[in-house]
C-alpha cells in the first residue's frame, strides 16, 4: 500500500453508528482499505474520544469495548508524540489545537490525506482533506 490515509473521528463515529448515508460512506472508505487500496489510520486520541462518546451516550463499558474492537480490527492506530503537540502549539493560525495535533500526527506518519466531514478545520494545516464521498471519487 502506497497511500496512508487518516480517518478523522467523525468518520469513525459514522462507521460505528447507524447514521444512514454517512454510515454507508464510512463503510465504503473502510472496505476499500481492506481491499489494499490504501492503509487507513486513526490517531490514538480518536480511539479515546470515541470510547468517551460511546460511554456518554449510555453504552456499557463492554459495549464500548466491543465497538472499539471492531474498529481496531479494521484499521491501524498512530500515536501522537510530544513533538506533534509542540508543532501544533506553534501553529500561527487560529486552528484548533486538537485539529492541529491530528494534522501533525498525520504528517509525521506520512499520511497523504485526511478523510473528514470537518474540512473547514483542516484548511490551513498542510494536508489534503476530503469528505468520504470526495475521497472515494478519487479512486485511490
Amino acid at each position: 500500500m502506497d497511500y496512508r490515509i487518516l480517518m478523522n473521528t467523525d468518520i469513525a463515529l459514522d462507521f460505528l453508528t447507524k447514521n444512514g448515508e454517512k454510515t454507508k460512506e464510512a463503510q465504503m472508505v473502510i472496505r476499500e482499505s481492506l481491499r489494499g487500496r490504501y492503509e487507513l489510520l486513526v490517531t490514538s486520541e480518536t480511539v479515546s474520544e470515541i470510547n468517551r462518546l460511546m460511554l456518554e451516550s449510555g453504552m456499557t463499558v463492554g459495549q464500548a469495548k466491543e465497538c472499539l474492537s471492531t474498529l481496531l480490527n479494521l484499521i491501524s492506530v498512530i500515536d501522537t508524540t510530544e513533538d506533534d503537540c509542540q508543532r501544533a502549539l506553534s501553529q500561527e493560525s487560529d486552528v484548533d489545537f486538537d485539529d492541529a495535533m491530528i494534522a501533525e500526527s498525520a504528517l509525521r506518519n506520512q499520511c497523504v490525506a485526511i478523510v473528514t466531514r470537518s474540512k473547514k478545520m483542516f484548511n490551513q494545516l498542510g494536508l489534503n482533506y476530503f469528505s468520504p464521498k470526495e475521497f472515494l471519487a478519487l479512486g485511490i
